[in-house]
């Protein structure tokens, strides 16, 4: 039956572990934050907008301003667990099946006589409930706010069953993605794209819906009216974020006003219904996938096929070799067609748009304005840029405990190479994994270039912010990485501190500079460097403008770029310099440098 041996042993596992209870805490310090940031902000415009009637004459709030501060930590709260459900299920949930392949400990699951149903509800169910806790650190803070009136006790209601639900559905497609991931470090960030892809999917659709409104041909109303409008309402009923924007007052001048509630219960049921879908699915392949998976090993591919001459850029360098090439594997026919529609999926979001309007530039029909190009090109760039930056940095922090895991970090401490190749490797293998998406990236603002030249310096600047952010979340991936031994571990803490200097320290700052009236270059020099999506659309908004940014605004970006040099730079030495001492290896202790024939040096001198 559900809800047996697994799910008492998980349950057992997330109670011992210490980083849940961390988590826990910062989840109730971040609900202080908001609610002070809340207070902070509602203080100043009542005082600047309406004088003293928010705030009476000794600088109290008055009930109106209580009520006005209840309504504005509503909505950052909702905002806030929603977007944490989405971000940090996948996160916890994704490893569960990939976990147990990757110890070799799911064969003694299979050898037992609980059913595949058993072992998925159990494992999810447990996942959940950590979710679930997460969510209640948060009810202290709740009940304050609660205590000042304003927020509808139905609204609260409807919010916690769509956050249910959510969570729901987003443990399933996570689990979903886990299943056929035979790594932890891999399900994550798979389970996070996944997730991402479900969420930009409707407002990508909708933006192509109303470029074909402006067409007047019959196929484009055809195609609109029938196929793209009924597209567009079936993911508008699943979307949670459409549902928030309703239910948080955001399309309306009143907290709750545009509640439906049948719109929501029926969200909710189409949750469930998806999840016991994708659930159903995990059921029927959690044990033909990893069975044929082993008993069809992999085939390792060629690193080259030319001479042997070809070869000789990595035959000093047999780390980089390793971390480039040799890890290679010749997917199955499932895995590739897999891989080929994430691939096609991806392309169609981010490529339609663009397709659409070189059509209508090609045909003549309409002109496309490089500031409309470039402004469509910032939100695509931006969005996904910042996704990408933080999925090198997961990858980078399961470089070391993956070899912790499959036990070979022995091997490669044994081995001559040095912590100066061994970081280096790892540094510029992890890069190398995303030049791909890096490369498509670039090309999305190089396209303008087509409407007007100056899009090649926009692309330049994309370049760089995109390799300066990818090195710095690298290094701090391996630095983390270093220092644990579980990749979920090392994951969740990498994206905690990447998140933490590229987006949390922005967004307080900005709060307090502007309670404390700052001025502009103060705001520059210590608010918006960091903040990486920043970093990522300035060139691109600079190059849609016809005249040149404030200075302010350029000292911020060349701030934020010599900031993230500098972590990139000196994280990277740091890692280099205590990769042995972490790892208890003596730099005397590294045997002695090996020639170009792979022979130690002393051992061709004895046998001369």
């Amino acid at each position: 039956m559900p809800l047996g041996p697994v799910f008492r042993h998980e349950m057992l596992a997330a109670g011992r572990k210490r980083r849940y209870f961390w988590v826990r805490v910062l989840v109730g310090v971040g609900m202080l934050l908001l609610l002070a940031m809340g207070y902070l902000s509602v203080y100043e415009q009542t005082r600047f907008q309406q004088g003293y009637n928010a705030v009476d004459g000794a600088g109290r709030m008055s009930i109106s301003g209580a009520a006005m501060l209840s309504s504005t930590f509503y909505v950052m709260f909702a905002w806030a667990t929603m977007l944490g459900v989405l971000l940090i299920t996948p996160a916890i949930v994704a490893g569960a099946i990939a976990t147990e392949r990757e110890r070799r400990t799911i064969e003694y699951l299979f050898a037992t006589d609980l059913s595949n149903a058993e072992i998925v509800l159990d494992k999810i169910v447990a996942r959940l409930l950590v979710v679930a806790k997460l969510v209640l650190a948060t009810l202290p803070v709740l009940a304050i706010f609660r205590l000042l009136g304003g927020v509808p006790g139905a609204l609260l209601l409807t919010h916690f069953a769509m956050l249910a639900s959510t969570a729901t559905l987003t443990a399933a497609i996570a689990l979903t993605v886990g299943v056929w991931c035979e790594r932890a470090r891999d399900a994550v960030p798979r389970a996070i794209g996944a997730v991402f892809a479900w969420i930009v999917a409707l407002p990508m659709a909708f933006f192509i819906s109303s470029l074909l409104m402006f067409r007047q041909t019959p196929w484009a109303d055809w195609f609109n009216t029938s196929v793209l409008m009924p597209t567009i309402q079936a993911m508008a009923a699943v979307h949670p974020l459409m549902m928030l924007f309703q239910s948080s007052g955001v399309l309306g001048s009143v907290l709750g006003i545009d509640l439906d509630r049948w719109a929501i219960a029926r969200m909710v049921l189409l949750h469930f219904v998806a999840a016991t879908v994708l659930l159903g699915v995990c059921v029927a392949m959690v044990r033909k996938v990893h069975l044929r998976a082993a008993a069809k090993p992999g085939v390792r591919l060629k690193a080259t096929t030319g001479s042997a001459a070809s070869r000789s850029p990595y035959e000093n360098r047999p780390m980089l070799w390793k971390e480039m090439f040799a890890a290679s594997v010749r997917k199955s026919g499932t895995k590739k067609w897999v891989a080929r529609l994430g691939v096609a999926v991806l392309l169609i979001a981010a490529g339609s748009p663009f397709a659409v309007m070189l059509y209508g530039v090609i045909t003549g029909e309409w002109r496309v304005d490089f500031e409309t190009y470039m402004g469509v090109a910032t939100g695509i760039v931006t969005t996904c840029g910042s996704i990408l930056v933080l999925l090198i940095g997961s990858r980078a922090a399961g470089l070391v405990t993956y070899e912790h895991e499959r036990d070979t970090l022995v091997s490669l401490l044994s081995t001559p190479l040095d912590s100066t190749a061994i970081v280096s490797a790892k540094t510029w293998g992890n890069l190398y994994a995303y030049r791909w998406p890096l490369i498509g990236l670039a090309l999305i603002p190089l396209l303008g270039a087509m409407i007007e030249i100056q899009a090649l310096l926009s692309t330049l600047g994309v370049i760089t912010s995109l390799a300066l952010l990818s090195w710095a979340a690298t290094a701090i991936g391996l630095a983390v990485s270093m220092r644990m031994k579980n990749s979920i571990k090392a994951i969740a803490a990498t994206m905690f501190v990447l998140l933490a200097i590229g987006v949390f320290y922005s967004l307080l700052g900005f709060t307090f500079a502007a309670v404390g009236g700052w001025s502009d270059n103060d705001f520059a020099i210590f608010v918006a460097p960091p903040l990486a999506p920043f970093l990522i659309a300035f060139p691109m908004l600079v190059g849609a403008e016809s005249s040149g940014p404030p200075d302010e605004v350029v000292a911020s970006y060349a701030l934020g770029l010599g900031f993230y040099a500098v972590i990139g730079f000196f994280v990277t030495v740091s890692n280099k310099r205590q990769f042995d001492r972490i790892n208890g290896r003596s730099p005397e202790a590294v045997p002695l440098p090996v020639s170009a024939n792979h022979q130690p040096l002393a051992s061709q001198a004895n046998s001369c």
